[in-house]
């Protein structure tokens, strides 16, 4: 029998409570509380849930001050939390959120992402943003969805960003303000870059070296004490299978470089120099030429060495 025949046998009531049914069907589709790979939003209030401590304590820091850095391991729901938790909290009238994605192109995306809601043709942020509040007459509130696309991704010169470019270093800052040993892990981070402000990969006896020969001797138990801790705040990485560790970003090598005085970089320079020399000599017994010494020796009363580096320097 075809359908339309067994649609002409149904009563009205069959075919009202079969829409009912359906109408009900799709209800529940669309309160379903799992977004699979999509973020919540303001309108997804009423299926989002279990996150009422996080959000409590995001919303009292969101009023204390203008900057509020939430951070997480990569798909822990940061920007559902933000942008659904967060912005569903403080009512519409007190607030406009703009939305932006960093990228590759970080301030164009900024300028572009404002101007959506500015009848301004000027590229000015702060222009732009006072057009925004005295059209919506409440507080901008800039999400940045993503930041750390800034520091990997953008090929902007992050001073052209002004305050947000010292964001990373605030952040460096305070954590080692407030971590038990806050000094040696400046000189425990200062380890882990090369001399050119890049980040390079470290076990933890070669950072106990590196931070003997800049006059600092550390017991292993401290140094992975320090390392958890940087670990714990995602600025270096666990340790790989061959207990390498390593910053997570050039970006953050930087602002540790850019804290460095001349004469510790200056130290780092002639250690990475002894360090090659060594490695060469070790595979082709190339020893150090004369103007090699002169070199070191304006700095050997500054360098501690170990004992294969001193007998490499007395040969």
């Amino acid at each position: 029998m075809s359908d339309e025949h067994i649609n002409q046998e149904l009563s009205l009531d069959d075919i009202f409570s079969r829409a009912r049914k359906e109408s009900d069907l799709k209800s529940k589709k669309r309160d379903l509380p799992f977004k699979f790979l999509d973020s919540y939003t303001r309108e997804d209030k009423s299926i989002f849930f279990g996150r009422d401590i996080e959000t409590d304590d995001i919303f009292r820091k969101f009023y204390s001050g203008k900057l509020l850095l939430i951070y997480g391991k990569s798909g822990t729901g940061e920007s559902s939390i933000i942008n659904c938790g967060l912005i569903s909290r403080i009512p519409e009238e007190d607030l406009f959120a703009i939305n932006v994605r960093c990228g590759k192109k970080a301030y164009e995306n900024f300028i572009s992402e404002i101007k959506k809601y500015s009848n301004s043709t000027l590229d000015k942020p702060l222009e732009l943003l006072e057009d925004v509040f005295y059209e919506y007459s409440k507080p901008v509130a800039l999400i940045f969805d993503q930041f750390e696309e800034i520091f990997i991704l953008s090929d902007e010169d992050l001073d052209k960003l002004g305050r947000i470019g010292n964001v990373l270093s605030d952040f460096l800052d305070e954590q080692l303000r407030s971590m038990p040993h806050g000094d040696m892990g400046e000189a425990l981070l200062k380890t882990m870059i090369s001399t050119d402000g890049t980040k390079k990969l470290l076990t933890v006896n070669e950072m106990s070296a590196a931070l003997m020969a800049l006059g600092h001797s550390l017991d292993h138990n401290i140094i992975e004490e320090i390392l958890r801790h940087f670990i714990d705040v995602r600025l270096i990485t666990d340790k790989d299978e061959q207990g390498f560790y390593e910053l997570r970003h050039d970006a953050i090598a930087w602002r540790i470089y850019e804290k460095m005085s001349a004469g510790e970089k200056e130290l780092i320079e002639i250690r990475a120099f002894l360090d090659n020399s060594y490695k060469i000599y070790g595979q082709r017994r190339v020893l150090l030429s004369e103007n090699d010494l002169k070199y070191i020796a304006l700095y050997e009363n500054k360098l501690i060495l170990n004992d294969s580096l001193k007998d490499f320097i007395k040969t």
